[in-house]
């Protein structure tokens, strides 16, 4: 449900730009009024867009929203909602092709993950990913958690910049590849009688 999307990403703020030594605080990304003034999330398996056209219309102005999805049939649904979007006014189509703007920006991309592994991944703020039926490598009793297999945590952890978060559902990232287990939260999902969303920091001098 978009409240559950809304809860987590919501959560993840609070990591986002945290004043807690144990997390990053990037100060250039706010203004002289202390707002943030860009904000990049990345939906991370996007599917037909529902959750990043969620998110472009109800975020506000400075962020900037990715989705990523490999399924050319999905991607191509997304494409068409933007598409009824923009006929009725809800969007306009900046220079860039397949970018949606309301107030905040929107665009989609098709291909697998790794195509943007020097592209839209560096410039992530926040990654989500609904990775419930993704691949795992087991059960981690430190995390309490299953945790994604090792291909996810690699291309995440390698191309992301420091301080990332993110947040995925019903498995973790792996934390010997950066990613920081900082909170969790049950939120509503009728497809699985409930999810369990975890939120991740990257912090990859501690990696190292």
């Amino acid at each position: 449900p978009l409240s559950s999307f809304d809860s987590l990403l919501n959560l993840g703020l609070q990591y986002s730009f945290s004043d807690d030594d144990d997390h990053i605080n990037d100060k250039n990304k706010h203004n002289n009024n202390n707002e943030i003034s860009s904000f990049n999330l990345v939906d991370l398996g996007s599917g037909c867009g529902r959750l990043a056209l969620y998110a472009a219309l109800s975020r506000p102005s400075s962020w900037n929203i990715d989705g990523i999805e490999i399924s050319e049939m999905l991607h191509n649904i997304g494409l068409e909602a933007i598409e009824i979007g923009v006929k009725g006014g809800v969007y306009s189509i900046s220079e860039e092709s397949n970018q949606a703007q309301e107030n905040s920006s929107l665009t989609l991309h098709l291909g697998p993950a790794d195509m943007f592994s020097n592209s839209v991944l560096p410039r992530a703020d926040m990654i989500f990913a609904y990775s419930t039926t993704w691949s795992t490598s087991g059960f981690s009793e430190d995390l309490g958690a299953m945790v994604l297999e090792d291909e996810w945590n690699t291309l995440l952890g390698e191309s992301c910049r420091n301080g990332c978060v993110a947040i995925t559902t019903d498995r973790a990232l792996d934390p010997k590849y950066g990613w920081k287990l900082v909170d969790r939260m049950e939120v509503e999902n009728r497809e699985v009688f409930g999810s369990i969303g975890y939120v991740h920091v990257l912090q990859k001098h501690e990696a190292d």
